[in-house]
Parts: C-alpha cells; structure tokens; sequence
C-alpha cells in the first residue's frame, strides 16, 4: 500500500528480505534504545545483537519481518508473529517503529492497519505504562481498526507495568499489496532474498 497527500512523500510497506537483515539491525539498535527509555526496570534487549529472535523472522514461516519505506528508503519496521499455541491462533505485533523524523505523518496508522488487515483474526500487541504517548496511539488505533469488544488489561513486565491489549480485526475487501502478501502466503523455507524480486508498489495519487 502507498499513502500519498498532495504535497506529501510516499510511504508504503513491504516484506523485509534476507538480504537486507543488517539494514534491519542497525534500525532495531536504534529502536530498542529508545525503547530503553521507557523501561522501568533494567531488563531486556539493547540492542539487535541481544534480540535472538531478530534472525528467526527469516527463518521460521511463522514470523512475519516488514519494512516501512519512505520512497526507497526504510524508515521503520514491523515485526510479527503467529502464536499457534493458543486456543485460538493469535496474531501478535511483537515490535514496530518509526524513525523520529517520519513520525506524526501518518505512517504508523498505514502501516499498522495494512499489516492488521492482511492477517483478519485474533491480534495482540503490549505497550509499556511507561510510554503514555504510544499507549494513546494504539488504544486509538485498535479503537479504529478493530471489531467492538476489544480487551485492554494491565500487568507487571519484567521490565515494569505494561497493557496489553487483545483484540480482533475483522476481513476487509481492501486487498494489500502482493510484496505485503507474499510474505504472508510464503511456504515453509521460502526466503525473499533481495528486495530487487519484489512486486513494485504502485504510488496512488493525491488523496
């Protein structure tokens, strides 16, 4: 999906290659230290090479790795998962970013609701109670994009107070674009390796 105002870049997302898994470090360093701020007790990763998870997200067909571009350049990230241990399978938004300097342009709301919409279902995500300006930013957009009845519950996180919130996303006739579709309909083993055999978006006219 590209999002276009008159006067406004293009942003849009697609899946992140194997390829491209150090460009994707060096924005999750950048992500987990901030994160870090908002942490009320001394625990977790700080880095990309204290995330052992990051290099599964090309390896396990669970495991969902976006990119959010700004023309060509990524400007942020969306990593998420598949919980088929639970009752019923659960998508989970394990971490999402955007750099400072594209924030506040609507980007996080595109992305997050394409990414919701292709995988329509159960969904999860955790906010922590230390970071009061992205806890009113998912409430908001869960409040949008979700089904009513949606479920908000706080807990105590190793690293402190945190809210998760648990929810569902209803089929949208909105069809994502195929580079955001084709991670989700990868088979076991497939691996984008460059972003060169990607579906090109199409940027959309003015809105």
């Amino acid at each position: 999906m590209t999002e276009r105002s008159s006067g406004a870049p293009a942003y849009h997302v697609r899946a992140a290659t194997a390829s491209e898994q150090e460009m994707f470090r060096g924005l999750m360093d950048d992500y987990l230290r901030e994160l870090g701020t908002f942490r009320e007790l001394p625990h977790g990763a700080t880095c990309a090479d204290e995330y052992r998870y990051l290099p599964y997200y090309w390896r396990e067909d669970s495991r969902f790795p976006f990119l959010l571009v700004h023309d060509d350049e990524a400007v942020g990230f969306c990593l998420v998962r598949r919980m088929e241990e639970r009752r019923e399978p659960t998508m989970q938004l394990a971490e999402f970013y955007v750099v400072p300097q594209h924030r506040r342009r609507g980007l996080g709301s595109m992305a997050a609701g394409e990414i919701w919409r292709l995988f329509p279902g159960a969904w999860e995500l955790q906010v922590m109670l230390g970071n009061p300006g992205g806890l009113c930013f998912w409430t908001g957009l869960v409040e949008e994009n979700a089904e009513a009845g949606w479920e908000q519950e706080s807990f105590d996180g190793r690293d402190g107070p945190r809210v998760e919130l648990r929810f569902r996303v209803p089929p949208s006739s909105r069809r994502p674009h195929r580079a955001v579709e084709m991670l989700r309909d990868r088979r076991p083993g497939d691996i984008f390796e460059s972003a060169d055999r990607l579906p090109r978006p199409v940027p959309s006219g003015p809105a």
